[in-house]
């Protein structure tokens, strides 16, 4: 949950994050992640068919479930093997 997430030691390289959280929205904790310079690449998953497009501004990829273990692993390689997304610098 986004407490927890933002009591926890960061930084974040990269962070597997759902758009329904209990009380909150993942797109809107990883925006607040990123504010604080606490976050590198994000992934947001979804079980929704309809997204809203701000939901996805904040994140480097989207994950509609349910999904196979192998399209997560081909995400996480693509975003840690791009140029870093400048954890710590907030």
């Amino acid at each position: 949950n986004r407490e927890e997430a933002l009591a926890a030691p960061g930084p974040y390289d990269l962070a597997l994050i759902d758009l329904a959280l209990e009380a909150d929205r993942g797109d809107e904790l990883i925006a607040e992640l990123r504010q604080l310079g606490r976050l590198g690449r994000a992934i947001l998953m979804t079980g929704s068919a309809s997204l809203p497009p701000e939901a996805t501004h904040g994140s480097d990829a989207v994950l509609r479930k349910p999904f196979e273990l192998e399209e997560l692993h081909r995400v996480i390689e693509a975003l840690l093997s791009a140029e870093p997304a400048g954890v710590g610098e907030g």
